[in-house]
């Protein structure tokens, strides 16, 4: 029945747009349905092992079964009736091929951001009052959601040794996730005082504008926004060498 109803929703439109491969599966048999062009943003990061990469998905089938394989086996059964793939990072690229996308029909459009939105968002940023932290601390921050490829536990044992050497060194943890009662109940645990979890945030510019250096310790990834806007307003980042972050990074 919804199916159905997707179908008539798609005889609707000129085009169909559809991001994320669940979406992309249910979207792209309605266009093909309905006879509309469809084109699908892929949004997955990239994970590199070895010389090869390949695209890296959190979700799960039926909450248990990983869905990498699947994801493959739906892009190269519907690449016939998509006009087009975009991918917002070209490290997408290759694995895109490799899981029997048409080279013809990806079209790389990088992650972007509105710069003058977010710097004027910067200019009037969070203070070290707001957060609880003295004025004297370097802040350490990673934005980004809890889940595993994430790794904000590097983050939380680097500024740990960071802290045994240079002293007050905050480390303030942005999002939300599966991952973070853990990290929690480690910090809480471990007497962690100086680890800051703010949650789900909306004014991520402000925050970043009150960053000594950001990090992004990820084992996968595209093009992450936080990187860029990081990037926008100046603040210094380390990060891994995953997806497009390390080729940005080397030429800005």
């Amino acid at each position: 029945a919804s199916l159905r109803r997707l179908c008539g929703l798609a005889r609707e439109a000129d085009v169909v747009h559809c991001t994320g491969w669940d979406a992309s599966a249910w979207g792209r048999l309605a266009a093909g349905v309905a006879r509309r062009p469809v084109i699908v943003t892929d949004h997955r990061p990239v994970r590199t092992e070895g010389h090869i990469s390949t695209m890296h998905t959190t979700h799960r089938l039926l909450g248990r079964l990983p869905t990498g394989r699947v994801v493959a086996m739906h892009n190269r059964v519907l690449d016939p009736v998509t006009y087009a793939m975009v991918a917002v990072a070209r490290s997408q690229v290759e694995p895109l091929l490799r899981e029997g996308v048409d080279k013809r029909k990806i079209a790389v459009i990088p992650n972007g951001v509105e710069l003058s939105t977010i710097r004027a968002a910067a200019r009037h940023g969070v203070t070290r009052a707001e957060l609880g932290i003295p004025q004297e601390a370097m802040i350490v921050m990673q934005i980004g959601r809890f889940f595993p490829q994430k790794r904000q536990d590097w983050a939380y044992e680097a500024v740990r040794t960071l802290r045994q050497e240079l002293g007050d060194i905050r480390l303030v943890l942005v999002g939300d996730g599966p991952e973070r009662p853990a990290l929690q109940r480690r910090a809480a645990g471990d007497g962690a005082d100086w680890v800051h979890f703010l949650g789900h945030r909306l004014d991520v510019a402000r925050l970043l504008a009150l960053s000594d250096l950001a990090v992004l310790p990820s084992t996968a990834e595209a093009l992450p926004m936080v990187m860029i806007e990081a990037l926008a307003i100046g603040v210094p980042q380390v990060a891994t060498d995953v997806g497009d972050v390390g080729s940005v990074l080397r030429d800005s």
